[in-house]
């Protein structure tokens, strides 16, 4: 099974910045516990499936090391078209750009849905 595409977004940013150590990489972004992060690279038993990483993660990985939500959630670079306008981005919360990120790409889905 294949690592799922967020999962390897983060495990990059893990090489990059901690030399592919994830505990000094939940040290440097101040992920605790820090099974948290590690437990995206391992197949859970249960269900043979990798498990997603949790908001909390997300939004410390971006707040930390300053890392476009959009990218982390997405894989899609802050010049995208559907990123928030920069100027307002200033001055939302993480939780806001997530959620305006999240609804503009639940539209974009049920736009492709009406088209089918």
């Amino acid at each position: 099974m294949e690592l799922p595409e967020i999962n390897k977004r983060i495990k990059k940013l893990v090489e990059k910045y901690a030399q592919d150590n994830a505990s000094e990489f939940c040290r440097i972004v101040d992920i605790k516990p820090s099974y948290k992060l590690t437990r995206l690279f391992t197949v859970e038993n249960r269900n043979g499936k990798y498990p997603e990483p949790s908001l909390d993660v997300v939004r410390q990985i971006s707040s930390k090391l300053d890392v476009d939500l959009n990218y982390l959630v997405f894989g899609e670079s802050k010049y995208a078209k559907n990123i928030i306008n920069e100027e307002r981005n200033k001055y939302l919360t993480n939780d806001e750009k997530i959620s305006f990120i999240i609804k503009q790409n639940v539209e974009i889905l049920e736009n492709l849905k009406d088209t089918e």
